[in-house]
């Protein structure tokens, strides 16, 4: 239970930031923040809790770029 609390709060955090930007009309530092959110941030988060339970390999971790990957783990991330 305190896995699944802490990787919420790992993936919610830097939402709080990405919405200060754009409420405050940081425009460019909020999409620059936003791609790497997306591009890099989450599929390492992701990634490293697919690695801590087992269920991918550390040389898998490229396979978390191809949305098939998430597919196939969504369950495992998100809900158990």
């Amino acid at each position: 239970m305190r896995q699944v609390f802490f990787y919420y709060l790992a993936i919610l955090i830097p939402i709080t930031g990405l919405i200060w930007m754009a409420k405050y009309e940081h425009t460019q530092v909020f999409a620059a923040s936003l791609l790497l959110y997306v591009l890099i941030y989450r599929p390492l988060v992701d990634g490293y809790k697919l690695i801590h339970k087992g269920l991918i390999e550390k040389r898998q971790f490229w396979k978390l770029y191809l949305p098939s990957t998430y597919r196939k783990h969504f369950k495992d991330l998100y809900l158990s």
